[in-house]
């Protein structure tokens, strides 16, 4: 019966040793996973590579000239259209022979002398309006004038003024030329026009005068009249041989030689005739200006009182009237 005891609380000794034995070791494989959880690495964060930029081949941007041929041609025919508005024609530079003025001054040569609105300043020409100069000029016209009194200008200068375009003009008839800024709005409006790419303006053309009944139209008078508007120091009442022909598109009154002529025609409410560039060398290659005068106007100077007209008649009955 002993035995029997002794049996059984062997076994139950056994059992709680096994059981103790499995917790101990559940207990430190617990703590084991604990740890190695603790020290297993986090896995590295991706980098994204950097994209490998290329540079494209951007082209530079283009220079725009502040002056250029095709802003040259706008400019000229600008004056072409301008000038007959104005009863007057121009000579450009041509960029390589010296422009002369009837009063002696040589352009661009001469720009070393000229002052500016009153003062000394650096200009000079240049082709595309760049340049070191205050001014630099891209074109330069010149109009002689042939109405008394003589020698007589005016000359434009287009130029760039810290790359602003300016336009300056000089009618100064002795010392070193005097250039101001031009108050000629047509002009001033139209060079800026052109220098930035926009279309010039049409020149305004005068409104047509209405024809007055007691204008005097008689070309025979009319050209009695313009001989004493261009020579008003000649007797035009003893001229010898002096002759009105008229016929063609043009009539002539004149002493029957080549430098005594005047042509001259009527249009309209105006005379149109012109005169012999007085600074020629040679009569074959010698220039002409056209001038305009309105008949009213001819009329009011040469036929406005009773002496005037006694003495346009007295010529007219002088002259030998010619029909060619």
């Amino acid at each position: 019966m002993k035995t029997g005891k002794i049996g059984m609380l062997s076994i139950l000794a056994l059992s709680v040793f096994i059981l103790t034995g499995c917790g101990n070791s559940s207990q430190q494989g617990s703590t084991v996973d604990a740890d190695a959880q603790k020290h297993v690495e986090k896995p590295a964060k991706t980098v994204k590579p950097k994209k490998n930029i290329q540079h494209e081949n951007v082209a530079p941007k283009k220079v725009i000239a502040l002056w250029d041929r095709e802003k040259d041609v706008q400019l000229k025919n600008f004056i072409d259209q301008w000038a007959p508005t104005m009863h007057q024609s121009y000579t450009k530079y041509d960029g390589a022979n010296s422009l002369k003025t009837s009063t002696g001054t040589m352009y661009p040569d001469d720009l070393t002398r000229v002052t500016v609105n009153g003062s000394k300043v650096s200009i000079g020409w240049s082709k595309d309006g760049s340049g070191s100069k205050e001014y630099n000029v891209v074109a330069i016209y010149n109009h002689d004038g042939v109405v008394p009194p003589t020698p007589n200008h005016i000359t434009y200068f287009f130029a760039f003024h810290d790359k602003k375009p300016v336009v300056l003009v000089d009618q100064s008839r002795d010392g070193d030329p005097r250039l101001t800024e031009t108050e000629n709005a047509d002009v001033k409006t139209n060079f800026a026009k052109i220098s930035t790419n926009e279309a010039p303006a049409k020149p305004a053309t005068p409104p047509a005068k209405k024809i007055e009944n007691n204008i005097i139209r008689d070309p025979k008078m009319v050209g009695i009249m313009v001989r004493e508007e261009v020579q008003p120091d000649t007797d035009v009442t003893t001229e010898p041989n002096l002759t009105i022909d008229l016929g063609g598109d043009q009539n002539t009154i004149g002493e029957r030689t080549v430098i005594s002529t005047l042509r001259y025609k009527i249009v309209g409410d105006n005379v149109h005739y012109w005169t012999i560039d007085p600074n020629y060398q040679s009569i074959a290659t010698a220039k002409y200006f056209e001038h305009v005068l309105s008949l009213k106007e001819l009329q009011q100077k040469h036929y406005g009182n009773e002496s005037q007209k006694r003495i346009m008649q007295l010529a007219l009955n002088h002259a030998t009237v010619e029909h060619s």
